[in-house]
């Protein structure tokens, strides 16, 4: 894992299996990793307090590795397919934490 600039971020390569209409393949991803302590409350409009842990990724498939047919229907599909993907984890203060923290 490599640490990111200055933001708390890290990169690192994730293995595993990817599904897509039933094909299987092994591929590696390249992710980038941030934990971001305090800023649950920011994105809940001060709701509740928390952690944020953020995981964003940007990779692509060969379209013919997954039996994808050229053609779907009306749209016409590439022959490499990119794929972007953000989740986000969160992890609420309980009531002992903030008062501690005071």
């Amino acid at each position: 894992m490599e640490p990111g600039p200055t933001d708390g971020s890290h990169t690192l390569t994730i293995r595993g299996d990817f599904e897509c209409k039933g094909v299987i393949h092994e591929i590696d991803v390249l992710v980038t990793l941030s934990y971001l302590p305090g800023q649950l409350g920011d994105r809940m409009g001060g709701e509740v307090q928390g952690d944020l842990l953020v995981l964003r990724s940007s990779f692509a498939i060969k379209r013919v590795d997954y039996n994808i047919k050229p053609e779907m229907g009306f749209a016409k599909v590439a022959n490499t397919i990119n794929l972007q993907l953000a989740i986000t984890g969160q992890a609420e203060q309980s009531d002992a934490e903030a008062t501690t923290e005071e």
